[in-house]
């Protein structure tokens, strides 16, 4: 990971206040879990650590699967 990589995930968590449920978070983590772009605990399309990014409303998945 490089600085960059850190500062866009930074401000990604800053802007997201709002969290969803937990069984959304669940529910998207799993879709992750069989995504072909997986790459270990990130994705390999925009690097973030998906069990951070599964938990906030404003955050989306890249190739538009939840």
């Amino acid at each position: 990971m490089n600085i960059s990589d850190a500062l866009v995930g930074a401000v990604k968590l800053i802007r997201s206040v709002s969290l969803p449920e937990t069984d959304v978070a669940q529910q998207r983590l799993q879709i992750c879990s069989s995504c072909e772009h997986r790459a270990g605990m990130r994705c390999g399309i925009c690097k973030c650590v998906l069990a951070a990014k599964v938990k906030y409303d404003a955050e989306h998945c890249p190739v538009g699967r939840w």
